[in-house]
């Protein structure tokens, strides 16, 4: 499967990895910019009222576009077309992948309080495995510009939580605490095509050709027709660019 995934310059060394490695990370559930995403409801059966959210905090998951020619995501997520959007194929023998669905009503998940193992008599019980993995493929409507896909992936290790400055903090055996970073996940591809916005700058242009050029991975340029209202690709020559 050929999937999409925009990237800006701020943080090249995410993009340089990328592109050396054609891998793509998998993010946590605290590293997500909507708060809403990964939410299941816990409704009552028999009173049908909410016992509270709970969140499907065990999965990593990697999002990608179905499209390469979509203004907003040029603009949200490649800084207003000075970024790029790199095509890339994924193995869906090797990883679990899913469309993303949108909608304004949240995943629910059930309690039958007539079910010992469901209800203790005061609360509900549930286990990680009990959540609904449609909570990982659903998004609120604001969000469906994005035509998005998603690669996830569920991990069974310790996962630690940064603070108010994004830094995580671990104790060593003398009971001092160190920077810690959580494990890191990735899916790997392969990848097929690395477009580049009309807006990129000389610097960023002549860094993606110099990483790419001896992986024979085709170049090009994203630009609009303003004849029919489309955006058309125009590919690099290597031989001339530099």
């Amino acid at each position: 499967m050929k999937l999409y995934k925009y990237r800006d310059f701020y943080n090249s060394k995410f993009l340089i990895d990328i592109l050396k490695h054609e891998r793509i990370y998998l993010s946590y559930s605290y590293q997500f910019v909507d708060f809403f995403e990964l939410r299941t409801n816990l409704i009552s059966k028999s009173k049908k009222y909410s016992y509270g959210i709970v969140h499907l905090d065990n999965y990593v998951v990697a999002s990608f576009s179905k499209k390469w020619n979509s203004a907003p995501m040029w603009d949200k997520y490649a800084n207003g077309f000075k970024g790029v959007c790199i095509e890339i194929e994924i193995d869906e023998k090797e990883y679990r992948i899913g469309e993303v669905i949108y909608n304004n009503k949240e995943v629910s998940m059930i309690i039958d309080e007539d079910n010992p193992n469901q209800y203790d008599g005061m609360f509900p019980l549930y286990s990680k495995e009990d959540i609904p993995i449609e909570s990982i493929l659903t998004k609120k409507k604001d969000w469906s510009f994005e035509r998005e896909v998603r690669v996830f992936e569920k991990f069974d290790h310790e996962i630690l939580l940064p603070d108010y400055y994004g830094r995580i903090w671990k104790s060593d055996s003398t009971g001092k605490f160190k920077k810690y970073h959580n494990p890191k996940h990735y899916v790997n591809g392969k990848i097929t095509k690395i477009i580049l916005g009309p807006k990129i700058r000389d610097k960023h242009f002549k860094m993606v050709v110099e990483l790419v050029k001896n992986k024979k991975i085709p170049v090009y340029f994203i630009s609009p027709n303003l004849f029919n209202g489309r955006f058309t690709l125009s590919k690099v020559d290597f031989k001339t660019s530099i």
